[in-house]
């Protein structure tokens, strides 16, 4: 019994990756195109462009996957929003440097460079919050239910 237990969470968790991989793709679509329109277009230097875009990203990000990805719990409260926040601020710490790395040390494209470091983020991104937002979120309700 211990191992199908086992294996029906593995099977939740692939799953809620899975959908934490599609919201964090339409987050990246919006965040790449963002970095491409004002970089090429406007002429914004593609450091701030990046910011710009990542700050797109992660608020559709934060909407989606509170909607579709961890939907068993809900962030309610000042704590686990400021959580969420930290945490794509590290994110952005991390996708800042990888691009000025990747153009400035390594002379690459900002769009080549842009795509491996979002692979990146999206590691230390969906593992902070799982773990320090909605693993919380959801003991706490399960406390409070155990409790009624």
């Amino acid at each position: 019994m211990k191992i199908v237990n086992q294996l029906k969470n593995l099977h939740t968790l692939f799953f809620e990756f899975m959908r934490y991989c599609a919201v964090g793709g339409i987050a990246f679509i919006c965040d790449y195109s963002i970095l491409y329109v004002l970089t090429e277009f406007i002429g914004v230097y593609y450091l701030i462009s990046t910011f710009a875009g990542f700050t797109v990203g992660i608020l559709i990000n934060y909407i989606l996957s509170q909607k579709w990805v961890f939907k068993n719990v809900k962030i309610h409260g000042f704590r686990p929003f400021f959580t969420f926040l930290i945490i794509g601020i590290v994110g952005l710490g991390i996708t800042e440097i990888c691009m000025w790395l990747g153009v400035e040390a390594a002379n690459m494209n900002y769009m080549v460079i842009k795509v491996l470091t979002t692979a990146i983020v999206l590691l230390w991104n969906y593992t902070a919050r799982k773990t320090l937002i909605f693993s919380t979120l959801l003991i706490n309700k399960q406390i409070e239910h155990s409790l009624d």
